[in-house]
């Protein structure tokens, strides 16, 4: 509990460098996502945790968290429709659920996804998602 003044120490929300798993490769554009506490691609997977997207590509040859990828996650980023479990205009404002580092699905598919944000927008070109 405060009881007397103290600096006050802020960073912007919206960035962050994630420590790259060992021996993963993530490319410039794709969800990346928490895996145990290391960054890793979006992929069809219970337990994971969606932080964003790459704002430039990483790949880690070394140990755990050797290498990092700067993410970004403030606004919507557009992401490919699941070809057999395809998002609506009628689930904008419901979660999405990751199916592979550019792919988002409309449910947890029996729990073998996990849930990445939610649903901003949907278009033909694909689905606005929010990370939250």
């Amino acid at each position: 509990m405060i009881s007397k003044a103290k600096e006050v120490r802020r960073r912007p929300g919206d960035r962050r460098e994630a420590p790259v798993a060992a021996g993963f490769s993530i490319p410039q554009g794709a969800m990346v996502v928490l895996q145990a506490g290391f960054a890793d691609n979006g992929k069809e997977a219970a337990g994971l945790v969606a932080i964003g997207v790459a704002e430039a590509g990483c790949h880690n040859p070394g140990a755990n968290g050797a290498a990092s990828v700067p993410v970004r996650s403030e606004g919507a980023w557009l992401m490919k429709n699941h070809a057999t479990d395809p998002i609506t205009k009628a689930d904008i404002g419901s979660d999405f659920f990751i199916a592979d580092n550019e792919t988002v699905a409309r449910t947890n598919g029996g729990g073998s996804r996990s849930r990445g944000g939610s649903i901003f927008d949907v278009e033909d070109l694909g689905v606005w998602v929010k990370f939250d």
